[in-house]
């Protein structure tokens, strides 16, 4: 293969496996994720915080940030301008929003942990603090948002065949901040749509030439 050839096909191939694993991290997230915090009582709280499942799922979401991320910067390597102003922007949103999951992942699980082994499931009431404090919930809202107008930045920068599937992936990370204020079945919803959108790209981008 030329050199020419092999510098191109490098990023693509990047993109292609990045937008491939992001796609199936962001899909089985929400899948996985245990609801029981949802359901309104301290006992099923504590249950699907305690769960295994809730810090494998949490850890696919923190996943699906980064390889979009990656999939950002294999992209900026073939677009230049938009690609990589998208590529910091995402970075930087991916920074913001990692610690609000990491709080999620780790601190809820020992609280959850904790509730179970002292048989007294009013200690995850805590989760308020650790979740709707004012510092994460900004952090975590700027950082979603300057992850959805990268999204945007890149799918305006895309060309070809890629660009609808790019487009419909920038509208579902735009969306990925009010999707946390649906019901569980919209939450897997959007993340089985974020999938597919990002796996499209991916095709998109392994039948293109650029």
């Amino acid at each position: 293969m030329p050199a020419v050839a092999r510098t191109a096909a490098s990023p693509r191939s990047a993109a292609v496996a990045s937008a491939m694993a992001a796609g199936a991290a962001f899909a089985l997230f929400p899948l996985l994720r245990p609801w029981g915090d949802k359901a309104g009582t301290l006992p099923e709280m504590a249950t699907a915080f305690a769960s295994p499942t809730w810090v494998l799922a949490h850890l696919l979401g923190m996943a699906g940030w980064v390889l979009l991320v990656v999939l950002a910067v294999a992209r900026s390597w073939a677009q230049g301008g938009g690609g990589a102003r998208a590529a910091w922007l995402m970075g930087i949103g991916a920074a913001l929003v990692l610690p609000y999951y990491g709080a999620e992942t780790f601190a809820l699980n020992a609280l959850g942990a904790a509730a179970l082994e002292a048989g007294d499931p009013s200690l995850v009431a805590a989760q308020e603090s650790i979740r709707f404090a004012p510092a994460p919930v900004v952090m975590f809202a700027l950082g979603l948002i300057l992850l959805g107008i990268g999204a945007v930045l890149l799918a305006r920068a895309a060309t070809g065949r890629a660009r609808p599937a790019a487009v419909a992936t920038a509208v579902l990370v735009v969306l990925y901040l009010p999707q946390f204020f649906l019901p569980a079945p919209g939450r897997m919803l959007h993340g089985l749509l974020l999938g597919a959108a990002l796996a499209w790209w991916a095709l998109s981008l392994r039948r293109s030439t650029s």
